[in-house]
């Protein structure tokens, strides 16, 4: 009667990846639509006409990441009331009349 035994158990590295945040270079022009709210026709515009810096690699059209916070800089106003972005504003007081 053969009786069953339990493989023998190697020991092995156990690895552990911790989740980070993993951000990619280069997106697509879809997911630049969703990121600005542009078209994804507008990105391809500004691509083919040299506007933005882009990537093709076969049928995808990506962007840079870089490219698109430096759009958002150059387009970025200043605030009315001077103070830095993230500053809240100071309270308005109510005149009585």
């Amino acid at each position: 009667m053969k009786t069953k035994t339990k493989p023998e158990q190697t020991e092995q590295a156990t690895v552990r990846v911790t989740p980070s945040k993993i951000e990619p270079e280069l997106i697509g022009v879809d997911e630049a639509q969703v990121l600005t709210g542009v078209s994804k026709w507008t990105w391809r515009f500004a691509a083919y006409n040299g506007k933005v810096e882009s990537v093709k690699l076969g049928r995808r059209l990506l962007i840079p990441l870089s490219e698109i916070r430096r759009l958002i800089a150059e387009g970025t106003r200043p605030r009315k009331d001077g103070l830095a972005a993230g500053t809240p504003a100071a309270p308005k007081q109510h005149v009585d009349a």
